[in-house]
């Protein structure tokens, strides 16, 4: 969503397409890694922008806080070996840190 965040409005505006185009009881998860202020501040305007679609409700919100788990996943050597090196900060995560928020649709106007 970091990069997303250069263009808010843009995002916004398709977002709504979005949430127009979904069923009667289909979710929207909207996920991230990180916790930066641009990333917090577009999820406010996520979540800011669906409580105003009647037909939608926020079954989690962003601000109940960020989650985590402990990962075991086996990376490939040929990706430890030449990309997470541990250079430029670029390693793999043990620890992975994320927030979310849940949408769901209830029913179409």
């Amino acid at each position: 969503m970091n990069e997303l965040a250069i263009q808010p409005d843009e995002f916004i505006s398709n977002l709504g397409f979005i949430l127009n185009q979904m069923p009667n009881y289909g979710v929207l998860i909207v996920a991230d890694l990180s916790e930066y202020p641009s990333v917090m501040n577009l999820f406010k305007r996520i979540e800011g922008y669906v409580k105003k679609v009647p037909s939608f409700q926020i079954v989690r919100s962003y601000t109940e806080g960020a989650s985590s788990f402990r990962t075991s996943l086996a990376l490939p050597e040929i990706i430890i070996s030449n990309l997470l090196t541990g250079e430029e900060d670029l390693k793999p995560r043990v620890n992975v840190k994320y927030n979310y928020l849940i949408a769901q649709k209830v029913a179409r106007c």
